[in-house]
């Protein structure tokens, strides 16, 4: 009997790791995101949230797609400040969890740009899975990007929370692509200000370095207001 239930066990977990991970989607920006250049791509990390709390979470690495392939939602920024439309599909996998994921443009295509900017409503989808058992279905997909562009917008990335973790997460790429420790975040709010400088005094003490404290208190604020919007999905509020 119990290498009967083992072997459900093992069954039913191998059944877990090959399933598509939950959508998820980006959260716009309003300022640009720094890019860092090296050995012919140009990378940024982006906040993210989770648009379906009842699937499994993506591993580190797992390939997204962005939802629609007509309108991709990225613009490039120069160092004018110019805006030009990426029509060149990036790539995207998870970084963390459902929290972040690095975007990756060839140099070539970003050659110029000093940032990346995010637009609204851009759903990230997981790239199938062989012999997935339960894929993301259209209906499923379809559903969970209207909500992102409704319920999303409203809870979400409207939320003074978010505000913070985006300018947090600004920093973040900013300190990646070599800017001044001691200039960065001039241009933040009070409240985005505070957790800077409470990150700048834990690095200061011994703590965590000032990237990891900036992408832990990120992360941290995105997974809060995650669970709010999980909550009203539940409730249908």
């Amino acid at each position: 009997m119990r290498l009967v239930l083992a072997i459900a066990f093992a069954a039913a977990g191998a059944s877990q790791a090959v399933a598509a991970p939950q959508l998820i989607a980006l959260l716009p920006t309003n300022e640009p995101v720094a890019l860092t250049c090296a050995d012919g791509t140009c990378t940024a990390e982006l906040a993210t949230y989770c648009l379906q709390e009842q699937r499994g979470a993506p591993e580190p690495g797992q390939a997204y797609r962005p939802q629609g392939a007509g309108a991709l939602g990225f613009a490039l920024v120069d160092a004018a400040g110019a805006r030009i439309a990426l029509d060149v599909e990036p790539t995207i996998r998870a970084a963390r969890t459902y929290v972040a994921v690095t975007i990756a443009i060839p140099d070539g295509v970003a050659a110029g740009a000093t940032g990346i900017v995010v637009g609204d409503g851009v759903v990230l989808v997981p790239e199938p899975i062989a012999g997935d058992p339960n894929p993301q279905s259209p209906e499923e997909i379809a559903d969970a990007t209207m909500l992102a562009r409704s319920l999303g917008q409203r809870l979400v990335v409207a939320s003074p929370e978010v505000r913070v973790a985006l300018d947090l997460g600004r920093a973040a790429n900013a300190l990646t692509a070599g800017a001044d420790q001691d200039t960065l975040g001039a241009d933040f709010p009070p409240d985005s200000s505070a957790v800077l400088e409470a990150c700048r005094g834990m690095a200061a003490m011994g703590g965590a370095d000032l990237l990891t404290c900036l992408r832990g208190r990120r992360d941290a604020l995105i997974s809060d207001v995650n669970l709010r919007y999980w909550r009203a999905l539940a409730t249908g509020s």
